[in-house]
C-alpha cells in the first residue's frame, strides 16, 4: 500500500523523514502544473510545508517530478510555511493547500503518484 495512514505519517514526521503529497494539476497558459507539497522538519526545529509547482514535462520515460521545471519566476521562491507542531502543519496542508489526509506517501513516492494520477496511460 504506497498511502500512509495517519499513524505512519505522524510517526514518519516525528522521526524526521519527509512525506509528500501529489495535489490537484493546476493550468497555466503554457500547459498543466504539476503540484505536489512536502512537510519535512526544519533545523530549527519547525516543520515547513512547501508547495511545489512544476510545469508538466514527463513522459514514460522521465518521471523525475523532482527535477521539471518550476513555474514560478523565480524557482527557489517555493511557496513555504513553518509550523510549531506536526499537528498544525498538517492542518495548514489540509485547509490551505486541500491536503488529503489520507494521500500522504513517503519521500520519493511523488514520482510513482504523478504517473498513476496524471499519465495513467504510461
Amino acid at each position: 500500500m504506497r498511502h500512509l495512514d495517519q499513524f505512519d505519517v505522524l510517526a514518519n514526521l516525528r522521526n524526521g523523514r519527509s512525506v509528500e503529497q501529489l495535489l490537484a494539476a493546476g493550468q497555466d497558459a503554457d500547459g498543466r502544473i504539476v503540484r505536489f507539497l512536502v512537510i519535512h522538519l526544519e533545523r530549527e526545529g519547525q516543520w515547513a510545508v512547501t508547495l511545489h509547482e512544476l510545469a508538466d514535462v514527463g513522459t514514460a520515460q522521465y518521471l523525475d517530478i523532482y527535477s521539471f521545471p518550476s513555474v514560478a519566476p523565480d524557482p527557489d521562491d517555493a511557496q513555504s510555511a513553518s509550523f510549531a507542531s506536526v499537528e498544525a502543519a498538517l492542518e495548514y496542508a489540509r485547509r490551505a493547500l486541500s491536503a488529503d489526509m489520507r494521500r500522504f506517501v513517503n519521500s520519493g513516492m511523488a514520482e510513482s503518484e504523478y504517473r498513476d494520477t496524471y499519465h495513467p496511460q504510461w
